[in-house]
């Protein structure tokens, strides 16, 4: 028989509880990956390092978490640290004898870093660059030395010139709204303006804030940052 430590926590689920009670929240089959890997440019996996669920411990009714200690990859958190939430709201409202935490965290990330990750990850889903076409597509060279061509995964692109008449001056708000739909951006939720140094960015934002926007940031850094050498994923 494998030692505790070398068990896997649905082995070790099976054996702490009375046999046949253990029913298993949510299992691998039954979730869905995290939607930030991809744009990390992490890999996927099937399980997500934690097992939730219910049972009975000598007759008594219990809810549980046993962390997979072994467990590197396939999330950065979110939907493990989700899965165990749940089971704790489940708890509130059925009133269990016990909740039982069967804590391994030797091979889990540190959840300070997956916040970071997925706090990059979301800055990638929300950004609207404000750059040429081609820098965006990278049909056309970097002007920044050294630096890489293309653009932040998922980002949008609406070329800050496009909100601008002639003369300088921003177009009217009707027109300003068609060209930031036209370009995929949603009204409702959160973004993220980036350019070559941060600063038409600022231009994006200010046209977004014109038609009543008021979740918008400006990626400062931008692509000059971005690009740093490093490991950042790009497209295309």
């Amino acid at each position: 028989m494998k030692s505790y430590f070398e068990a896997t926590a649905r082995e070790r689920v099976t054996r702490l509880f009375d046999a046949g009670t253990v029913r298993e929240f949510l299992p691998p089959e039954s979730t869905a990956p995290s939607p930030h890997l991809a744009r990390l440019g992490l890999p996927g996996a099937l399980d997500d390092g934690v097992v939730v669920g219910a049972a009975r411990l000598r007759g008594h009714a219990v809810l549980f978490a046993a962390q997979e200690g072994q467990f590197i990859g396939g999330a950065v958190g979110e939907i493990h640290g989700a899965k165990i939430v749940g089971m704790l709201a489940r708890a509130a409202q059925s009133k269990p004898t016990a909740v039982v935490f069967m804590i391994d965290s030797g091979g889990v990330r540190l959840h300070e870093a997956n916040a970071g990750l997925i706090a990059i990850s979301e800055i990638m889903r929300g950004v609207l660059d404000a750059r040429a076409a081609g820098r965006f597509n990278a049909t056309e060279p970097e002007l920044w030395p050294g630096r890489r061509s293309g653009h932040i995964p998922g980002a949008l692109n609406l070329p800050y010139s496009q909100l601008l008449r002639p003369d300088g001056t921003f177009l009217p708000v009707d027109q300003l709204r068609a060209k930031f739909a036209a370009a995929g951006v949603d009204s409702k939720k959160p973004v993220v303006t980036s350019c070559g140094s941060g600063i038409t960015a600022s231009v994006l934002a200010l046209g977004l804030a014109l038609t009543g926007h008021r979740d918008v940031a400006v990626y400062d850094g931008s692509w000059a940052e971005w690009v740093l050498p490093g490991e950042t994923p790009i497209e295309p």
